[in-house]
């Protein structure tokens, strides 16, 4: 009976401390990941598939972006990367921009909530195709190149936009995204996220997402967690 006890104390103090972190862990992603609206000009607003389904619903379909800011002397190998590229010159912080967010797409990919994820949905039978962490690390991001069930649709510098879709269940777009800015010291790196999700097959009418929904309120807190963990990949 005492060691009955026990058990149910240890695993109440574990369930306790482990809800505890993941509160504090929230607060701090919450602090570091700022919501924004989508870029007008970017990929993820002008894109056809996007205008496909705005055209299929005659409604705006759920969006949401998000907004990481860091110094570029914190990313790994910055040093090298700032010999590389000369972020100084127009030509050089385009290849710069162009580098990063390849770096940031194979860092939200692999990092350990994606990887959960992606358990999830082999389990639940898509995709039926699974790239490793490793194989991942070596996509350049273009398009035509796909970490199941995403695909990479259209690649513009340093845009990258991903398309997925459990049809006739639901589909959406993914976007990411950095810019570097310089500044008085070695400069800013701006890391964007975004998403555009919606309900049902194109051609059958698909219903947007809204934005009040309790699913839609669950999918930006696990959009700020993913973001904030690619980006913790790129740091040193």
């Amino acid at each position: 009976m005492a060691k009955s006890s026990l058990l149910v104390r240890l695993t109440v103090s574990a369930a306790l401390a482990g809800s505890a972190g993941a509160l504090a862990y929230h607060q701090l992603a919450l602090k570091r990941v700022r919501r924004i609206p989508v870029p007008s000009n970017s990929i993820l607003k002008t894109s056809p598939l996007n205008n496909a389904v705005q055209a299929s619903t005659n409604l705006p379909h759920y969006f949401d972006c998000f907004l990481v800011t860091v110094r570029a002397s914190s990313l790994k190998d910055w040093a090298s990367l700032r010999a590389q590229f000369d972020p100084a010159s127009d030509e050089g912080r385009r290849a710069l921009n162009d580098h990063i967010t390849t770096q940031f797409a194979r860092s939200f990919f692999t990092s350990s909530l994606f990887s959960l994820e992606r358990m999830v949905l082999t389990l639940a039978g898509f995709p039926r195709k699974v790239l490793t962490n490793d194989q991942t690390r070596q996509l350049a991001f273009q398009p035509g190149d796909d970490v199941p069930p995403f695909a990479v649709i259209e690649r513009s510098g340093n845009e990258i936009l991903n398309s997925w879709a459990f049809q006739p269940r639901m589909g959406g777009l993914n976007w990411i995204s950095a810019e570097f800015v310089p500044d008085q010291g070695d400069g800013v790196v701006l890391l964007r996220y975004g998403n555009a999700c919606w309900v049902g097959a194109l051609d059958t009418k698909a219903v947007p997402m809204e934005e009040d929904r309790l699913v839609t309120r669950v999918h930006r807190l696990y959009g700020r967690m993913l973001m904030d963990l690619a980006v913790r990949g790129l740091e040193a």
